[in-house]
């Protein structure tokens, strides 16, 4: 249930710290909006889970308009668990690319970070990047990659088209003359 209560006493007289820190990303809104909608919520029940919709979304859609979150806790689950109903195959697509560690060591390093908090960023920071991260070593996300190259040949195509309508534009404009 949504309350409006000091932060000082939220914390419970533990050291806290507001931190604005999508401000360089986004825009906040204005502060009477941020109030505003805030004073709306006031009694409403708001359901939390920590992957799509926690604290930091609730704040950040206050502030920003827009529910972001920046930060991702990571937990120890069978596969079978979070995939749910939905198929699955798992990929060591980049063994032929890196040399993979040795399995010991990628559930050591991956047993140190459970209940850890982490940061979460989907081009740079994505669940991709982690499991690459444990089994290679390296930090990288064919997700991210695969979406900049359809942005690239999208706007290259894009641009194609634009430059044969401006240069058949031209040919008619001076067959008209």
């Amino acid at each position: 249930m949504v309350q409006k209560v000091l932060l000082t006493h939220v914390a419970g007289g533990c050291t806290y710290l507001v931190n604005n820190k999508l401000d360089k990303k986004l825009k906040p809104l204005p502060v009477e909006q941020i109030l505003s909608s805030a004073q709306r919520m006031i009694g409403k029940k708001v359901e939390f889970d920590i992957s799509s919709n926690n604290c930091e979304h609730f704040v950040t859609k206050l502030r920003y308009g827009e529910p972001r979150c920046l930060q991702a806790i990571v937990k120890k689950e069978l596969l079978s668990v979070v995939a749910g109903t939905d198929k699955y195959t798992v990929k060591n697509k980049h063994d032929d690319e890196y040399t993979p560690l040795p399995p010991n060591k990628i559930v050591q390093q991956a047993e140190h970070l459970v209940e850890k908090e982490m940061s979460y960023d989907i081009w740079t920071c994505n669940c991709e990047h982690f499991a690459n991260q444990l089994r290679y070593g390296v930090s990288r996300s064919n997700q991210v990659t695969n979406a900049f190259k359809a942005v690239g040949l999208t706007l290259g195509v894009l641009a194609v088209g634009l430059i044969w309508f401006l240069l058949n534009r031209r040919k008619r404009e001076k067959r008209q003359q």
